[in-house]
């Protein structure tokens, strides 16, 4: 609806549900807001914001202890490496 059109609300009832329809216009125009900031981000922005998220897994131990099952051992192998490659 456009704007500066009234609202509007109709409500019907077939027994056992009640169905509410809503007629809303669409707001007037504001005013235009200040630009923001562009876009793109620099290579040097991106490496300084990448710099900080090391600490998330050094908190995190690797899985010291060999499993004799070589599937099982392989996925230890493959936690460390995801671990290990999380850290910068």
């Amino acid at each position: 609806m456009p704007a500066g059109d009234p609202a509007a609300v109709g409500v019907t009832f077939d027994g056992s549900h009640v169905r509410f329809t809503f007629d809303l216009p669409t707001g007037f125009p504001g005013p235009q807001g200040d630009p923001g900031p562009t876009g793109e981000v620099t290579a040097a922005d991106l490496a300084n914001e990448i710099s900080g998220t090391s600490p998330n897994t050094n908190n995190l131990s690797t899985l010291d202890s060999a499993f004799a099952d070589p599937d099982m051992e392989a996925l230890r192998q493959k936690i460390n490496e995801l671990i290990l490659n999380g850290r910068r």
